[in-house]
């Protein structure tokens, strides 16, 4: 809210409005651009490593979604888990880039200058500082980010938890318990920092596309249970539930 009425306000709507027209007018292009015929190599550096991502990424997160989704609709599930989610990615994209793209074109300031040569992080400071009371936006800009990245590990490390516990039953708290959220978590942590360190993003976009593809068969493969379940919604009825001496894994 505060880039948006602090920032060029009215740039960023107009051309939120016309990017959204070219959004829908390429939609299907982009999504099946491969880059074969140009040896375009923009679709294997970022389109199919953020694709990997979402793969390797998905199993786990659903695992987390679905436990505190527990006693609510699948309306409700969908509203806020994809449609708020995807709207407020939106607005942010709107206005961030809005920002950004306006300062680039009408002022001095040569961000994508400093993208290239300091990296993407620093293009974000400086475009807070052309803001008004950046001494008291940039910390709390950091505080936000730090409190988003907690947040996302903490869901993480307790669906995996959750996955190497014995004895969790769907009446229980699905709880893994302190001792294995905090030994998930220095792991992922250390894999995460040696990678970033010691390899760069080339490393990350690897551990991905790695992740992704076993991801991918277990993404089809509870598709499709889906798919019978929601076709035959009378065997959910007939699921056993799960006990503690039965369970063990």
């Amino acid at each position: 809210m505060f880039a948006f009425v602090a920032g060029p306000t009215i740039f960023s709507l107009a051309l939120g409005v016309e990017s959204f027209g070219v959004f829908i007018d390429n939609f299907l292009t982009k999504s099946l651009f491969t880059g074969a015929a140009g040896e375009d190599q923009w679709p294997q550096w970022w389109s199919i490593f953020y694709w990997a991502v979402w793969f390797s990424w998905a199993p786990v997160a659903a695992l987390f979604l679905g436990k505190i989704s527990c006693g609510y609709t699948v309306r409700e599930f969908l509203r806020v888990n994809l449609l708020y989610p995807a709207l407020f990615a939106s607005i942010w994209i709107v206005i961030f880039s809005g920002t950004a793209l306006y300062y680039q074109a009408h002022t001095g300031i040569d961000l994508y200058a400093l993208l290239n040569d300091r990296g993407v992080e620093n293009v974000l400071y400086e475009l807070f500082r052309q803001l008004p009371f950046s001494g008291l936006w940039i910390p709390l800009l950091l505080f936000i980010a730090y409190i988003s990245y907690v947040t996302a590990a903490d869901s993480q490390t307790d669906a995996i938890g959750n996955l190497c516990t014995r004895g969790l039953t769907a009446d229980s708290d699905l709880n893994a318990g302190i001792t294995m959220k905090v030994t998930w978590g220095v792991i992922v942590g250390i894999v995460a920092w040696v990678m970033v360190s010691f390899v760069g993003i080339d490393g990350v976009k690897m551990l991905s596309n790695l992740g992704g593809l076993p991801a991918l068969f277990i993404v089809l493969i509870a598709t499709g249970s889906l798919w019978v379940w929601l076709k035959n919604p009378e065997q959910l009825n007939r699921v056993p539930k799960l006990t503690s001496n039965k369970r063990d894994s």
